[in-house]
């Protein structure tokens, strides 16, 4: 009980934080649209729910997880999960970055001008609450971006709202990265705000249960949009998962396939493009406690 309850002022904590900072001015690119699990890179990122796994609501739990995402961009993301308030709440810090970039002229040359880095960082506090027949997840993202010598912060945040039609079927929408931006040296940036409906169904057979998500929106700030249609089929502890994601001018198909040994489960997760910039993988460790 005294564990649970540091934890609880911890994230309560960690939560009154962000807000605070919430009034420093804000930058948003694609970053926060980068995954940091598996179920993100499965899913996709427009729907908040998909941060609270049905198998860990109620239980405290520890993830870690590792990406290579496109071009190089490394990942590095951990989440604590923990029931609070009736609900369950989260934090989650992720990493990604490039290292050892050179900066060059035009001029052919041995040597670079400089050797610099460039990354992202992203602390998101969340909130999920089951209410009659609505479930309703909340997150609060706080970023800060650097390229070379140069740095911007910013606020960015996610609902999403569904609702049990029937036994097997659901049925919301979701509003995704919404918040403030600031100039990053002397361009504006706009985040990738989107509208989007969600769907799910669900039917069991015995020990198996299968899944299916489906995740549709619009993108004003790049006029794009983005379909995620996502089956899963789960037998005793073992999980295989097939998505499509489609948008305007990009294709691709990710899968996964999550393991639970105990108290450890441990995923893997991997994403193919038509753009032919390679395959992302994310592979993530999770210890659910008693």
């Amino acid at each position: 009980m005294i564990k649970v309850f540091r934890l609880e002022k911890i994230y309560i904590i960690s939560l009154i934080f962000a807000v605070c900072v919430a009034k420093i001015s804000g930058i948003g690119t694609q970053f926060v649209n980068v995954p940091a699990s598996v179920d993100e890179i499965k899913y996709g990122t427009q729907n908040a729910i998909i941060q609270f796994p049905v198998n860990q609501l109620g239980k405290t739990s520890v993830s870690i997880s590792h990406n290579d995402w496109y071009g190089g961009f490394s990942v590095f993301s951990m989440k604590i999960s923990n029931p609070i308030l009736g609900g369950q709440g989260i934090i989650r810090l992720k990493y990604g970055g490039f290292e050892n970039l050179e900066l060059r002229s035009e001029a052919p040359s041995d040597n670079p001008l400089g050797i610099y880095s460039a990354f992202g960082l992203d602390i998101t506090s969340g909130f999920q609450i089951q209410y009659h027949d609505y479930q309703i997840a909340a997150l609060l993202r706080m970023m800060k971006l650097r390229i070379y010598t140069h740095s911007s912060t910013g606020m960015t945040g996610c609902i999403s709202i569904l609702k049990k039609m029937s036994r097997d079927w659901g049925f919301g929408f979701s509003v995704a990265q919404f918040g403030y931006m600031s100039p990053f040296i002397e361009n504006k940036s706009n985040l990738p705000v989107s509208a989007n409906i969600l769907l799910i169904h669900k039917t069991d057979f015995k020990q198996f249960r299968n899944f299916f998500s489906f995740t549709g929106g619009a993108i004003s700030a790049t006029d794009n949009y983005i379909f995620s249609a996502t089956n899963s089929i789960k037998w005793k502890n073992v999980d295989l998962s097939l998505a499509s994601h489609i948008s305007k001018n990009v294709t691709e198909i990710s899968g996964g396939v999550s393991f639970l040994l105990g108290i450890y489960q441990i995923e893997y997760g991997f994403r193919i493009a038509d753009h032919k910039l390679g395959i992302p993988q994310v592979l993530e460790l999770t210890v659910i406690l008693p």
